[in-house]
C-alpha cells in the first residue's frame, strides 16, 4: 500500500479473496497458453514482418478500448448490490481519486481478469485448438495475446494516471504516449467522469470521445432497458459529498437529446431546477 494513503475497501472476505485469486490464476494460465501457442507456431508468421508490427499497433488500440469498456461499464451501469466490493472501490475512486494508489497487485490484476477472460477466453481457446494453424490465425492469436497482456496491467496503467512513476522507463513510455499520464487522465475526473475512460495508452480516448461513442452506447442501452447512466455514481456523491458541485437530492429522469440523463436537483433551500446530468453547479 502506498504510504499515507488509506483506501476504504482494502478489507475483503474469504469469498472475495478466492474469487480474485481464481480470476488471476485462470487469466494467467490463459495468457501463458496464448504465448505458448504462438511459440509453437512461429513458422506461421509468414513473409510479412510488417504485418506483425501493424497487428501489434492495432492490438494496443483495441486493448485501450477494452480498458475503456470495463471502466465505462463499471462507472455507468453497476451498483454495489451487483458487485459490492468492486463497485464500492469504483465509487470511492471518484470521491477520492488518489486512493487507487493504495490498493495492491491482487486487486489491480483481478479487476481486469474476469472481464478479459469473458471477452477473449472462449474465442481464444476455440482458435488455438483448431487443428490447422495458418498465418492469418497466428496474427489473430498474436492480437489477442497483446490485448490480454496489456489488460493484465490495465489497472496499474490507470494508477499511472494518478501518481508519477518512479521508473524512468515508464516515464519515457508516457512521454512517447505508450502509457497514460496524470495530465491526460485528470480530464476524466473533472465534472462528470464521463470522458477519457480508456486508461492504458489513451489513444482510443481521442476517437471514442470525439465520435460520441460512449454517449451513443448509453442512448441505446437506455432505450432498450430504461437504465439511467451513472445513476449510482450520483447517489454516492449526493450521499457522501453533499456540499460538492453535485450536492442536493438528485431525482434522475430519462435521457435528453444529447444522451445525458435529465436530473431534477433539489437544492438545500428547497428550490429545484432541471439540469442535464453533468450540468449541475452549486
Amino acid at each position: 500500500m502506498a504510504r499515507g494513503v488509506q483506501p476504504l475497501f482494502l478489507e475483503c472476505d474469504r469469498s472475495q479473496v478466492i474469487t480474485c485469486w481464481i480470476g488471476i490464476a485462470v487469466y494467467t494460465a490463459m495468457n501463458i497458453w496464448f504465448g505458448a501457442w504462438l511459440v509453437m507456431n512461429l513458422d506461421q508468421t509468414g513473409s510479412w514482418p510488417w504485418l506483425l508490427v501493424l497487428t501489434t499497433l492495432v492490438a494496443l488500440f483495441v486493448a485501450d478500448v477494452m480498458s475503456g469498456v470495463v471502466h465505462w461499464a463499471t462507472d455507468t451501469w453497476f451498483d454495489e448490490i451487483m458487485s459490492e466490493r468492486v463497485i464500492s472501490i469504483a465509487r470511492e475512486h471518484h470521491l477520492h481519486p488518489h486512493h487507487i494508489v493504495g490498493y495492491g497487485v491482487r486487486d489491480y490484476i483481478a479487476y481486469s481478469a474476469w472481464p478479459t477472460m469473458i471477452m477473449l477466453g472462449p474465442i481464444g481457446m476455440i482458435l488455438t485448438l483448431l487443428p490447422t494453424p495458418s498465418p492469418v490465425l497466428f496474427h489473430v492469436v498474436w492480437l489477442m495475446f497483446i490485448i490480454s497482456t496489456c489488460m493484465y496491467f490495465g489497472t496499474y496503467a490507470h494508477r499511472l494516471g494518478h501518481k508519477r512513476s518512479e521508473w524512468a522507463l515508464v516515464r519515457l513510455m508516457q512521454r512517447c504516449h505508450l502509457l497514460i499520464d496524470v495530465r491526460h487522465h485528470n480530464v476524466h475526473h473533472r465534472d462528470n467522469h464521463d470522458v477519457r475512460y480508456c486508461v492504458i495508452t489513451g489513444w482510443a480516448n481521442y476517437v471514442c470521445d470525439r465520435i460520441g461513442f460512449w454517449r451513443g452506447l448509453e442512448r441505446v442501452i437506455h432505450r432498450l432497458t430504461g437504465a439511467v447512466p451513472r445513476e449510482n455514481d450520483y447517489v454516492w456523491f449526493a450521499r457522501y459529498q453533499p456540499h460538492s458541485p453535485r450536492r442536493g437530492k438528485y431525482v434522475i429522469g430519462p435521457l435528453g437529446p444529447d444522451g445525458k440523463a435529465v436530473m431534477t436537483v433539489v437544492e438545500a433551500d428547497g428550490g429545484s431546477a432541471d439540469h442535464p446530468r453533468g450540468a449541475v453547479h452549486s
